[in-house]
């Protein structure tokens, strides 16, 4: 493939950024979709795949990410729950759409137009007078404000990505379709805030779903509300043996 792509630092705002391997994920669908429409055959038929879009499936992504095939349907479960892509899939391919491609991928043209736009703002602004003191002083408190939170919502954000992840990996493993909302994934956040790693969080999820999955009694608990649970959480980890690390992923 030849050409680039734009990458924005938005990505850096994004809840999905420290998690490694979903963010390798969304550049390698920004880099494979098509830039502009495209026809082709399958199974003799056309199909045209439209610009930001790409023809793919889940065992062509790993091959291409060096990400297993589990973990890539998990992240793209991630990036489809936050916007970032949506997908339309059969039993032979899946179409994925990255969202605001337009918006962000623009032509050459936009592009000089919004550079010129952008010199305009700052001609204009040097004829503006400069702010009283007393201005400058808001403005430095507003800014100081501002830093001091990005680093608590970016570390929110953080948790937040990979208690998402955390909870389709108890979906997986305990064929169940949990939601990832503020009900299911606070469970999750909170025990990650006071420490708990994400390998604890699935080996805690391995050797439950090894007990209870098949207790009719016990299955029922193979939920947040019970294996995040703060003092059940800690019994459960103090449990913990060794566990495979294929079984981890």
């Amino acid at each position: 493939m030849q050409g680039y792509i734009l990458l924005w630092r938005k990505l850096f705002e994004t809840s999905f950024y420290k998690d490694s391997q979903t963010l390798h994920l969304a550049i390698h669908l920004l880099l494979k979709a098509n830039y502009v429409d495209k026809k082709m055959l399958f199974n003799g038929h056309e199909l045209i795949v439209k610009r930001g879009q790409h023809l793919t499936g889940r065992n062509i992504l790993a091959n291409e990410t060096g990400v297993n095939s589990s973990s890539v349907h998990r992240r793209l479960t991630i990036l489809k729950n936050v916007g970032f892509i949506d997908i339309k899939s059969n039993n032979k391919f899946s179409i994925i759409t990255i969202c605001n491609y337009n918006e962000y991928q623009v032509t050459d043209n936009k592009i000089e137009q919004q550079i010129e736009h952008q010199l305009n703002i700052k001609r204009t602004s040097s004829e503006q007078p400069a702010n009283t003191p007393k201005e400058l002083n808001k403005e430095n408190k507003e800014n100081k404000e501002k830093a001091n939170d990005e680093p608590r919502r970016s570390m929110a954000n953080g948790f937040k990505t990979t208690a998402t992840g955390i909870l389709l990996f108890l979906n997986e493993k305990v064929q169940r379709n949990y939601q990832p909302v503020k009900v299911n994934i606070d469970f999750i956040i909170h025990r990650l805030e006071e420490g708990a790693t994400p390998k604890q969080c699935r080996q805690v999820i391995v050797r439950k779903a090894r007990d209870w999955l098949n207790d009719p009694k016990m299955t029922q608990y193979l939920r947040p509300a019970t294996l995040f649970n703060k003092t059940k959480f800690a019994q459960y980890v103090g449990e913990l043996v060794s566990i495979p690390e294929e079984e981890l992923t």
